[in-house]
């Protein structure tokens, strides 16, 4: 929320946490656990971090996998669609009647050879 007359505030820290917040996160822990335990936490939450990475990928790549045979009976049902169409397309093309044999077979039209023009036949 932007209040009139104040720069709107970005959050770029830890959980919307900054510097400040983080800083007396980390001096309460120094107290509870002791200089001693703090690089054992640390890893520990370094591993536990890495593991849910690590979980997440996994994830993602089951999705995928689990995704690509869909996509692929998808390509062979629409194969076969198109291989149905083709086949009823040539049994109607031999079931439909043969055209003219040839153009020179057709009767020649009534028009006057080039360079001759109709002789008009005079009306009563």
């Amino acid at each position: 929320m932007v209040l009139p007359g104040r720069a709107p505030v970005a959050c770029n820290g830890l959980f919307g946490l900054g510097l400040p917040e983080v800083a007396v996160i980390a001096g309460i822990a120094v107290l509870v656990f002791g200089p001693s335990k703090l690089p054992e936490l640390g890893k520990g939450l370094g591993k536990t971090v890495k593991s849910f990475q690590t979980a997440a990928k996994e994830f993602e790549e089951e999705l995928k996998q689990a995704t690509k045979p869909d996509e692929q009976e998808a390509a062979q049902q629409q194969q076969m669609q198109e291989q149905q169409q083709q086949q009823q397309q040539q049994q109607q093309q031999q079931q439909a009647p043969p055209a003219q044999a040839s153009v020179a077979t057709q009767q020649p039209t009534s028009s006057p050879p080039a360079g001759e023009e109709r002789k008009k036949e005079p009306t009563s």
